[in-house]
């Protein structure tokens, strides 16, 4: 499996932790997209934790899923480490402007990124 996307599943902070889990693990998956759930700031940070171990993940839409502060904290130390992570899309949720600043300081390291939205 190369490519997953569950958009609009209803998915919450528990489903964010087991995808957490699983992306510590994952060898194949490059593209994910979670957009328009309701994983709130806890699960975003509990799947982001797995995205900090994973080597091959290339994309992922974290988009309309009401993330914060404790996420881009994590989201934050992705950029910054990442060596695959290209696209990150963060936008439409209730990220702070401390969370924004966040991001940005992650942003300042980073040489993989190639697009992160934060509209």
């Amino acid at each position: 499996l190369i490519s997953l996307n569950l958009a609009d599943n209803h998915i919450h902070a528990d489903g964010g932790k087991y995808f957490g889990r699983a992306l510590k693990q994952n060898s194949s998956l490059q593209n994910l997209n979670l957009r328009l759930n309701r994983l709130g700031d806890e699960g975003g940070k509990l799947l982001l934790e797995g995205v900090l171990d994973n080597k091959v993940l290339k994309q992922l839409n974290l988009s309309c899923n009401a993330l914060d502060y404790s996420s881009a904290q994590t989201a934050s130390a992705i950029i910054e480490k990442s060596s695959c992570l290209q696209s990150l899309d963060l936008s439409c949720n209730l990220l702070s402007e401390e969370a924004g600043r966040l991001l940005q300081d992650g942003m300042q390291n980073n040489s993989k990124l190639a697009a992160m939205d934060l509209r």
